[in-house]
């Protein structure tokens, strides 16, 4: 039944192009074959489908490192569920049955518990953003000109385009927020 969801809600594609070869090894095709944006999908576990309805865009990523899809180009299949993003938010935890939650209590999200939730995400210390992040502790993705450019030089290219793009003008104030 989620194949079936799933695929039926594919033909929606209209940016792009998809070429999905599911867990049986049957070939399917979606969106503009013409199209410049292209993205192909095998489908190695066949709980794949069930896994992203019920938790939809984390249920994919999981999805991904425990190898249940593979794909040749991950940006370009990022992409062409952005560009798509009418037909791909219906995916988003369909399974996931909030007013069952909501009458059960579980998963409050109260101030208090938001709060928490967020401290125990980002109040991790400078020592723990400072293995992983350029020295400007940016924690967004930098532009890569070249296989040869340091982290910290990326994000120095994504502000540059920023500021190229935004065109600021004197005493304006930017917050890069991601």
């Amino acid at each position: 039944i989620s194949d079936l969801f799933v695929f039926w809600n594919l033909k929606r594609i209209s940016n792009g192009f998809l070429n999905l070869t599911d867990s049986k090894g049957r070939n399917h095709f979606f969106g503009d074959k013409k199209s410049f944006l292209k993205a192909k999908i095998k489908i190695n576990d066949p709980s794949f489908c069930y896994n992203i309805l019920r938790k939809g865009s984390t249920g994919l990523g999981e999805s991904y490192i425990n190898g249940e899809f593979e794909t040749e180009d991950l940006t370009s299949l990022i992409e062409l569920s952005a560009r798509n993003i009418n037909t791909t938010y219906k995916f988003s935890g369909f399974f996931e049955f909030s007013f069952l939650k909501s009458f059960l209590k579980e998963n409050k999200n109260t101030i208090t518990e938001s709060k928490k939730n967020i401290s125990l995400h980002y109040d991790l210390g400078n020592n723990f953003f400072s293995t992983w992040l350029d020295k400007s502790l940016t924690y967004s993705c930098g532009i890569f000109n070249s296989s040869y450019e340091t982290l910290e030089q990326a994000q120095i290219n994504k502000y540059n385009k920023l500021i190229n793009m935004v065109k600021p003008s004197r005493g304006d104030r930017v917050l890069e927020i991601g």
